[in-house]
């Protein structure tokens, strides 16, 4: 039995031996150990997106005289939107304004109120620029023959939260010639 014993034993402390995990071979005399291997720099991530959109009403008013010239030169309307806001110091900006969200539409001519939405993304608004958004509304029209009509409508500027308070209204007439 006393045999058995040592026999299960020495059993055992081979088993535990064999799985126990080895140390790592010395490096060679007169060698240096290689420098540990560092994962590959990443690039940096791209800042998500958060996309905001802000609805405001636009009401576009045409002086009777004007509808009916567009209607008789064949013409339509075209409204341009921009979001925009003024740059932090030292951020280079064309026109003096970083653009953050455009939007344009071709419309029939008529009197007519529509849904327009400021869509800007908050980060690129908060590395780039200080202040409020502005949105900036420009209607015109889009000539179909040799003799445009000449439009006069004001451009609207204004800032964004407000405007999708009160809306926006933008009146035309008909420009001189």
């Amino acid at each position: 039995m006393r045999l058995r014993l040592i026999c299960l034993l020495a059993a055992a402390s081979l088993f535990a031996a064999a799985c126990s995990s080895k140390p790592e071979a010395a490096p060679a005399a007169g060698t240096r150990p290689a420098p540990p291997v560092s994962p590959a720099p990443q690039p940096a991530p791209d800042l998500p997106q958060e996309i905001i959109a802000l609805p405001f009403r636009l009401d576009i008013s045409l002086a009777p005289d004007l509808a009916d010239a567009l209607v008789a030169a064949g013409q339509t309307l075209r409204v341009s939107m921009m979001v925009h806001a003024q740059p932090r110091p030292g951020q280079p900006a064309p026109g003096g304004r970083i653009v953050l969200g455009e939007d344009t539409r071709e419309l029939a001519v008529r009197n007519q109120s529509l849904t327009l939405t400021g869509r800007f993304d908050r980060e690129q608004a908060r590395r780039e620029t200080v202040g409020l958004q502005q949105v900036r509304i420009e209607v015109y029209s889009l000539a179909a023959g040799p003799q445009p009509v000449q439009m006069d409508c004001p451009v609207f500027d204004a800032p964004l939260p407000i405007t999708v308070e009160t809306g926006a209204q933008v009146d035309c007439t008909l420009g001189p010639g």
